[in-house]
C-alpha cells in the first residue's frame, strides 16, 4: 500500500491493454465497478497508450470531450480524474496527492517512479528486438507477450486505432518471421502453427494463407493445401471484396496438378523434429517460374465473364447448389433489378465442373419473337440447323445425351415458349439441366421455383458499425462505390447514410449499384437526399444492358408485360405506403376496370410476377407490400392516369372507418389487439391523415386523431400525432363538434407527453369548455384529467386536485371502471402530497380494488402501483418491489408490445430504482435508473430524463461521489426550469442541499434547502415541505444549533401528522437522536437510534455508507457517555415501536 505523504514509492502499477483493460496496483486488481465512469477509465487508458505516459490536458479534452463547451469539458475532466484516483487508491484522503495519477501544471501523467509497467510497451520493445535478432526463442517470447487486440472494448475510439494497428502489424510480422525460422529448420508443425495464428488474427492475409498452402503441400497434406486456398478465396471475398493474386492462383494450380512447391517433399510426421537446413533459396524469377504451371483443362461453355465481384449471397448460393441436383429445371424468380442474373451466373460458375459438356448461357432479353427462342438457344450452344428438321428437334437431339447445364436468362417476356422449349430439351434425355431466371414461373413440368430474396439490410434503424458491415446490401454499396471512387470507405460518419440508402432502395441490387456509382461525384448524404427523385437520379453506364441502364427502364420492362387490369391495380396499390390487407386493397382499388371479385386473383398474379411481396402479419394474417421503388413507380403511373384523387379518398375512407370501428374496444382488453393493428397500419394511417390535410378535409383528421391519440402516446408518436392534430384544429377554428373536442384533448395530451405546459394547457381548456357546452361527458372527463396532469407538473397542486376530483365524479357517472381507476391513480398521490394522508390511503386502496376488478391492463398496472405504495409506506419492501415489478411488466406489454414508448415505463422504473436505493441495492438501482434515463432520452421526455437524473444523483450521493451527484442534480435542475416544472425544481434543490451538507458546505446546503422548502410551501406540497424541514434540522445539528434543529423537526412532524411512512419515521428518529445527543441527552438519543436501527433491520433499509460513518461516530460518543448502561439502554430502545419513540421524543 502507498505511504502517502512520505518519500516511499508504491509497490508497483501494472496496466494491461492487450486483450482488454486491467490495472493492478501492488497485489490489488482494480475491479471494473471501481472506475464508476467510463471516462475515468479512458483517461488512464490514454495515458497508458501515450509515449512517456504524459498528456497535456487539452489533448485529453480534445479526445474525450471534443463536442463539449470548454467549461463543461474541464469539469468532466476533473471529475474523471477524481474518480480514477478513487479507483486506483480508494483509501486516499481527499486532500492528498495521488502516488500514481498526477497533475503537474497543465499535464496529466502516470508517475514513472511508481514502477509502472504497460504490457503494450513491453510487447513492442520485445518484438522489435526479436525481429532484429532473427532469434527463434526471442520471437516466441515476444509472441507470447501479445495477449490479444489492443483495447477491444474501445475498437471504434479514434485514439486507439493507430496504436492498435501498429501492434497488430507487429504481431503479424513476428508470426511470419517465426514461421520462416521454423520452415528453415524443417519444423513444419511449428511453422504451420505460427501461420495459422496469423490467419486467425487477419483472415484476409494472403501471404499467410500462401505460406500455409506451401507448407501443407511440402508436408504431403495436399487436401489441406487445397482447402486453404478455398479459405483464402472466401476471406478475400468477404473482407476485401477481392480475389486471390496471380501467384496464389499459380500455387493452387500447381498443388492441384500434383506439382510440389519449392522445397523438399517432407511428410509432416517424419520431419516433426528435423532441424536440417533447406536447400538454398532460388532467385525470385526462378521461384515464380516454378509456380507457373499448366492451367486445368479448358471447360466447354460460354458463361459471360463477371465484370464485377460477386458480393454476399453466400447462404443463397449454398442452398441453390444443394437444390440444383434435385431438379432438372430450377427457376430463379424475383423483381426487376433483384439480382437474379448475377446469382444465376455465380451458381453456374460454381457448378460448371459438374457438367462435362459445359455450362451455356442464353440471354433472352434482346429476343422479342418467341419463334426465335429455340434458335437463340442453339446458337449459344453452337448447334447448327439441319435441313428438313426443326431447330428444336436438332437441338433436343444434340443436348439429350449430354451432361450440360443451360442457363436461360430473362424469360419473363417469353414464358410460354420458354416452357415449351425447356420441356422439349428435358424430355430429350436424362442428363441436361436448365437454370432459368424470370420475374415469374415458367409453369413448365417439373419446375422448381426459387424466389430470390433482396439483399439483407440492417435490423436496426440506427445500426452500429459492426452490424452495418454484416448487411449484404451495405457490402454491395461499399464494393461498387469503391469501384467508382477507390478512396471510398465505410466510416462511423457515413454508415448511417449508407444504411438509409440501402433501406430506401429495399436492398434491391440494381438500385444500390446505380446509387453507389454516384459516390464518384457526391457524398453519401447527398445521394440519400436525391433518392426522392430516384428514377431520374439512378442512371447507369452506357455499357450496361438497356433494361438495366436506368432504374426506370428496369421497371418499364416489367410493367409493359402486365395486362390492362393488372396495370390498373398495380397503379392503385401505390396509395399504400406500407403493407396492406386484401380487404383494404378491395376497398381502395375496386372500380373502373377492376371489379372487387377480381382483386384477389390480380394480386396473386402480381405476386407471381414479383411485383408484390407477401408478408405474415399479426396472428398469422396475410399482408401484401409493394417495395418502395415499385410503389413510387406505380404512384407516377397513377398520377398519369388521373385516378389518384379517387383512389386516395377511398384509401382514406377505409382507414377512417377502421379507426372508428375500434372505439367500443378502447379501454378494454381488446385495446391491445387494435393497437397491434394500428401499428401494422401506421404508414397507411399517416398517409390517410396527410392526404386529408393536403386536400382540405381536416374533419377526417379530427375524427381519426381523436381516437388515435392514446395509441400515439403509448407508442411514442408524440410529435407527429400532435403536429397533425394541431394542423387540423387550425383549419377548423370555430367548429362545435365532439370530434374537435376529442382532437383538442388528444393534442393537449401529447403536449403533456412533451412536457409542453404552455402549449398544452390552452388546448385542454378549450377542449373542456367545448365538451361542457356540448354536454359531452367523455370529453369532459378526459379534458379534466389531462389538464390536471399539466397542472400537477407545473406545481399547481390545489387546482390539479380539484380537476381530478371532478374527473372522477364524471367517470363514475359514465360508469367506466378503467376511467375511474386511472383518475384515482393520479388523485391519491396529489392528496398525499397535500397532506391528507388518511384520505390518500383510502383513495389508493379504492384505486387498487377498482383496477383489480375492471380487467383493463392499463388500470391493472395503476392498481399494482397503488398497492406497491401502500406496502412501501408500511415498510414491506419485498411486497412493494414485487408489485412494482408486476406493474412494470404490464406496462411493457401495453399497447401491443410496443410499450417501451410509454411514459409509464420510466415512471415505474424510477419508483423501482428508489426502492432498490433505499434497500442499499446500489448495483441494481444503477441499472434501473440508467435504463430509465436511456428510455426517457429515447422518448424525448425531458421531465422523466430529469427524474432519472435525480435518481442517479441520489445514488451517487449515497455512494460518496459528491461531484457526480452535484453535476447530475444540476443537469436535472436545468431541465426542470426549462419545462417550468416547480416540483422538479424543488426536488433538485432538496437533493443539492443534501449533497452540499455531505460536502461540508453547510451554508450552501441551508440555502438550497430553504429554496426547496419555499417552493414546496408555495405549491401546497406538505409532504415535500416536511422532507425539506427534516433536512434543514440535520444541517442545524451539524452547525450545533440544536434548538433550531429541534424546532424544525417538530414542525416537520406536525406537518406529517402521523402520516409518515415507516422509513421516514426511522429517519425522523435519527434526526431526533442527533438533537438529543447534541443537547447531552445520551439516554434518549441511544434509545431513539436503537428504535430506528431495529426498524431499518426489519425493513431491510440500511443506512448509506456515508451516514453509517456519521452514526458510528455518534454511537461511539453515546457509548462513552453512558458507559456500562449503554447496552441495556440500546436493548430497551430496540424494543420501542417507532411511533411511540417519536411521540416520547416530541413530548406527545
Amino acid at each position: 500500500m502507498a505511504n502517502h505523504g512520505a518519500e516511499l514509492l508504491p509497490e508497483g502499477f501494472q496496466m494491461r491493454l492487450l486483450g482488454g483493460f486491467l490495472v493492478s496496483v501492488g497485489a490489488r486488481t482494480v475491479d471494473d465497478a471501481a472506475w464508476r465512469w467510463r471516462k475515468s477509465r479512458a483517461i488512464v487508458k490514454l495515458l497508458g497508450l501515450t509515449k512517456g505516459h504524459r498528456l497535456h490536458k487539452e489533448e485529453v479534452l480534445d479526445r474525450l470531450w471534443p463536442d463539449q463547451l470548454p467549461k463543461a469539458a474541464a469539469n468532466n475532466l476533473y471529475q474523471a480524474i477524481h474518480l480514477a484516483r478513487l479507483a486506483l487508491e480508494p483509501l486516499l484522503p481527499a486532500s492528498t496527492a495521488s502516488d500514481w495519477l498526477r497533475l503537474q501544471g497543465d499535464n496529466i501523467l502516470l508517475d514513472p517512479r511508481c514502477g509502472l509497467s504497460v504490457d503494450a510497451d513491453d510487447f513492442e520493445v520485445a518484438a522489435t528486438a526479436a525481429l532484429r535478432a532473427h532469434d527463434t526463442g526471442a520471437l516466441e517470447q515476444a509472441v507470447r507477450l501479445y495477449a490479444g487486440e489492443l483495447l477491444p472494448e474501445d475498437r471504434y475510439e479514434d485514439w486507439t486505432i493507430e496504436r492498435r494497428e501498429t501492434l497488430h502489424r507487429l504481431h503479424l510480422s513476428l508470426l511470419m518471421a517465426l514461421a520462416s525460422q521454423h520452415e528453415r529448420t524443417g519444423d513444419f508443425p511449428q511453422a504451420i502453427g505460427a501461420l495459422e495464428q496469423a490467419v486467425a488474427s487477419e483472415p484476409a492475409n494472403e501471404e499467410a494463407h500462401v505460406g500455409l498452402m506451401r507448407l501443407y503441400a511440402r508436408a504431403g497434406l495436399r487436401s489441406n493445401a487445397l482447402q486453404q486456398f478455398q479459405r483464402l478465396k472466401e476471406s478475400l471475398r468477404r473482407d476485401l471484396d477481392a480475389d486471390p493474386g496471380p501467384d496464389s492462383i499459380a500455387l493452387y494450380q500447381n498443388v492441384l496438378a500434383g506439382h510440389l512447391p519449392p522445397g523438399e517433399h517432407t511428410p509432416i510426421d517424419a520431419r516433426r523434429r528435423s532441424r536440417s537446413r533447406p536447400s538454398p533459396e532460388r532467385s525470385p524469377a526462378a521461384r515464380a517460374a516454378r509456380l507457373v504451371r499448366e492451367a486445368p483443362p479448358h471447360l466447354p461453355g460460354n458463361l459471360p465473364a463477371s465484370m464485377t465481384s460477386f458480393v454476399g449471397r453466400r447462404r443463397e448460393l449454398a442452398d441453390l447448389r444443394e437444390l440444383l441436383p434435385t431438379t432438372r429445371l430450377l427457376t430463379l424468380a424475383g423483381p426487376a433489378g433483384g439480382g437474379k442474373t448475377r446469382l444465376a451466373l455465380a451458381l453456374a460458375e460454381s457448378v460448371r465442373r459438374d457438367f462435362q459438356s459445359g455450362a451455356w448461357w442464353v440471354d433472352l432479353a434482346p429476343l422479342a419473337d418467341p419463334a426465335l427462342l429455340a434458335s437463340a438457344v442453339a446458337t449459344s450452344l453452337n448447334v447448327r440447323e439441319q435441313p428438313g428438321r426443326s431447330i428444336l428437334e436438332t437441338l433436343s437431339e444434340d443436348v439429350g445425351s449430354r451432361n450440360v447445364l443451360i442457363v436461360l436468362d430473362n424469360c419473363e417476356h417469353l414464358l410460354d415458349e420458354c416452357s415449351r422449349v425447356a420441356n422439349a430439351l428435358l424430355r430429350a434425355g436424362p442428363t441436361p439441366r436448365i437454370l432459368a431466371t424470370s420475374r415469374e414461373a415458367l409453369c413448365a413440368p417439373g419446375e422448381l421455383l426459387w424466389r430470390v430474396p433482396l439483399m439483407s439490410l440492417t435490423a436496426a434503424a440506427k445500426p452500429s458499425f459492426e452490424d452495418a458491415q454484416q448487411s449484404e446490401a451495405i457490402q454491395l454499396f461499399v464494393a461498387r462505390a469503391k469501384s467508382s471512387a477507390p478512396a471510398f470507405a465505410l466510416t462511423l460518419e457515413n454508415v448511417r447514410a449508407v444504411a438509409d440508402i440501402c433501406r430506401r432502395l429495399d436492398g434491391m441490387p440494381l438500385a444500390i449499384e446505380l446509387a453507389a456509382a454516384r459516390a464518384r461525384h457526391l457524398p453519401v448524404a447527398e445521394i440519400l437526399m436525391r433518392l426522392d427523385d430516384r428514377f431520374r437520379f439512378l442512371v447507369g453506364m452506357r455499357s450496361m444492358p438497356d433494361r438495366h441502364r436506368t432504374l426506370r427502364a428496369a421497371l418499364d420492362w416489367s410493367y409493359d408485360l402486365l395486362g390492362d387490369a393488372e396495370r390498373l391495380l398495380f397503379n392503385r396499390l401505390s396509395v399504400f405506403p406500407g403493407s396492406f390487407t386484401l380487404d383494404a386493397a378491395e376497398a381502395a382499388c375496386a372500380g373502373e376496370g377492376v371489379e372487387t371479385a377480381q382483386i384477389l386473383d390480380l394480386i396473386s398474379r402480381l405476386v407471381d410476377r414479383s411485383l408484390i411481396a407477401v408478408e405474415e402479419g399479426p396472428g398469422g394474417s396475410i399482408r401484401y407490400r409493394l417495395l418502395e421503388t415499385m410503389r413510387e413507380y406505380g404512384e407516377e403511373r397513377l398520377q398519369e392516369s388521373g385516378a389518384a384523387t379517387v383512389t386516395r379518398r377511398k384509401h382514406r375512407d377505409f382507414f377512417l372507418a377502421l379507426v372508428e370501428q375500434a372505439r367500443p374496444d378502447l379501454l378494454t382488453p381488446r385495446e391491445t389487439e387494435w393497437f397491434e393493428r394500428f401499428e401494422g397500419e401506421h404508414d397507411n394511417l399517416r398517409a390517410a391523415l396527410d392526404w386529408s390535410l393536403e386536400t382540405g378535409e381536416p374533419e377526417a383528421v379530427l375524427r381519426m386523431g381523436g381516437e388515435l391519440w392514446f395509441f400515439w402516446e403509448t407508442h411514442g408518436y408524440w410529435r407527429e400525432g400532435r403536429t397533425r392534430l394541431e394542423a387540423a384544429l387550425n383549419m377548423t377554428r370555430g367548429a362545435q363538434t365532439t370530434a374537435r373536442a376529442d382532437a383538442l384533448h388528444g393534442a393537449g395530451r401529447l403536449a403533456w407527453c412533451q412536457a409542453d405546459f404552455a402549449g398544452g394547457s390552452p388546448l385542454l381548456e378549450e377542449a373542456l369548455d367545448l365538451s361542457r357546452k356540448l354536454q359531452f361527458k367523455h370529453g369532459v372527463t378526459k379534458a379534466l384529467f389531462t389538464l390536471a396532469l399539466h397542472m400537477a407538473r407545473h406545481g399547481d397542486l390545489a387546482q390539479a386536485t380539484t380537476l381530478l376530483e371532478e374527473a372522477v365524479v364524471v367517470a363514475r357517472e359514465l360508469g367506466i371502471s378503467p376511467m375511474i381507476a386511472n383518475r384515482l391513480a393520479w388523485l391519491w398521490p396529489l392528496v398525499y402530497q397535500r397532506g391528507d394522508f388518511a384520505r390518500a390511503v383510502n383513495l389508493a386502496e379504492e384505486c387498487a380494488t377498482v383496477a383489480r376488478a375492471c380487467g383493463y391492463f392499463g388500470s391493472a398496472a395503476f392498481g399494482r402501483r397503488a398497492e406497491a405504495w401502500l406496502a412501501h409506506r408500511t415498510g414491506n419492501y419485498d411486497e412493494a418491489t414485487a408489485l412494482s415489478k408486476e406493474a412494470l411488466a404490464i406496462h411493457r406489454t401495453e399497447g401491443g408490445g410496443r410499450s417501451k414508448a410509454s411514459l409509464a415505463i420510466p415512471w415505474m422504473l424510477a419508483e423501482l430504482g428508489e426502492l432498490a436505493l433505499e434497500q442499499g441495492n446500489y448495483q441494481q438501482a444503477t441499472a434501473i435508473y440508467e435504463e430509465s434515463l436511456a428510455l426517457s432520452r429515447e422518448l424525448g421526455s425531458k421531465d422523466y430524463v430529469a427524474i432519472s437524473l435525480n435518481g442517479l444523483a441520489n445514488l451517487a450521493r449515497d455512494l460518496g461521489d459528491f461531484a457526480r451527484s452535484t453535476a447530475l442534480h444540476q443537469e436535472s435542475l436545468d431541465l426542470g426550469k426549462e419545462i417550468e416544472s416547480r416540483p422538479l425544481v424543488a426536488s433538485c434543490a432538496y437533493g443539492l442541499g443534501l449533497v452540499e451538507r455531505y460536502r461540508g458546505g453547510l451554508d450552501r446546503a441551508a440555502s438550497w434547502l430553504d429554496e426547496s422548502l419555499s417552493l414546496y410551501e408555495a405549491m401546497g406540497n406538505v409532504a415535500g415541505a416536511a422532507d425539506a424541514l427534516h433536512a434543514l434540522s440535520i444541517v442545524a445539528c451539524d452547525l450545533g444549533d440544536y434548538e433550531r434543529a429541534a424546532a424544525l423537526i417538530q414542525e416537520s412532524a406536525r406537518l406529517l401528522k402521523g402520516g409518515a411512512g415507516r422509513l421516514t419515521q426511522a429517519r425522523c428518529l435519527e434526526a431526533l437522536a442527533a438533537v438529543g445527543s447534541g443537547r447531552g441527552n445520551m439516554d434518549q438519543a441511544t434509545r431513539l437510534l436503537a428504535s430506528a436501527s431495529a426498524a431499518r433491520e426489519v425493513m431491510g433499509t440500511p443506512l448509506p455508507p456515508y451516514d453509517r460513518a456519521d452514526q458510528d461516530q455518534r454511537l461511539a460518543t453515546l457509548r462513552a457517555g453512558l458507559g456500562k448502561v449503554f447496552s441495556a439502554t440500546w436493548t430497551a430502545g430496540r424494543g420501542l415501536p417507532v411511533e411511540q419513540a417519536i411521540g416520547e421524543a416530541l413530548g406527545r
